[in-house]
């Protein structure tokens, strides 16, 4: 009995570990993007001022006004250029906002899609794999989302880039050598590219790298 209350409690403290360590990973998550939208929000003040700075020079020019002259079609030009700027960073600033008023589930998916689809969710995507994850781990909810036609479709074209693929996604990290590669090539032949991915998520690697709670982060493509 008192044995089996032992293992109890270590199995609830190793769940209450992973599930800090899942939180320590959204928390410093939210504290990366506050301090880009502090960086976004500097950088929208100064293309503003500088635009107002450049209208107050202008002002007082013979030629402002004269569309036509070439220090005003080279003003416009510019202009135009940091107007172009000052769109993109509102779209980032107010992306940026949306993802901190977002509960974990959701900021949980939107890091999934980034790294499995390439792509921010869609609201019914959002909703429906924030639901999913709240019934099961982080783990089981990215073997879902391998199961997804759009991940075979990103990422499953052919067995080499099947197991190229899998190995950057899921673990983090290039194949380690072309006979690993090989070897793994000739597995999605014989059982199928989802056996092979599914056996990524569930090996020890991951497990140690990652366990049930934490979002792997994918490798940069390495050119050779």
């Amino acid at each position: 009995m008192k044995g089996s209350i032992l293992v109890s409690i270590v199995l609830l403290l190793i769940v209450s570990l992973q599930l800090v360590s899942a939180f320590g990973v959204a928390d410093s998550t939210v504290d990366r993007v506050r301090k880009t939208l502090v960086e976004k929000q500097e950088q929208l003040k100064k293309v503003q001022d500088g635009i107002q700075y450049q209208e107050v020079l202008l002002s007082g020019s013979k030629n402002y006004g004269n569309k036509e002259s070439p220090i005003m079609i080279s003003y416009n030009q510019e202009k135009e250029q940091q107007i172009s700027e000052l769109k993109q960073l509102e779209k980032t600033i107010n992306f940026e906002v949306d993802f901190l008023k977002k509960n974990w589930e959701e900021r949980v998916v939107i890091a999934l899609y980034r790294n499995l689809l390439n792509r921010a969710p869609e609201p019914t995507g959002l909703a429906h794999w924030a639901s999913v994850l709240r019934v099961n781990d982080v783990r089981k909810t990215i073997k879902a989302i391998a199961h997804s036609e759009e991940y075979k479709q990103k990422n499953m074209n052919t067995p080499t880039e099947t197991v190229k693929n899998g190995y950057r996604i899921i673990l983090g990290r290039e194949v380690e050598s072309d006979s690993v590669l090989a070897e793994q090539v000739k597995n999605v032949e014989k059982f199928g590219p989802l056996a092979v991915i599914v056996a990524l998520i569930d090996s020890d690697e991951y497990t140690k790298a990652f366990g049930d709670y934490s979002v792997p982060i994918p490798a940069q493509i390495t050119k050779k």
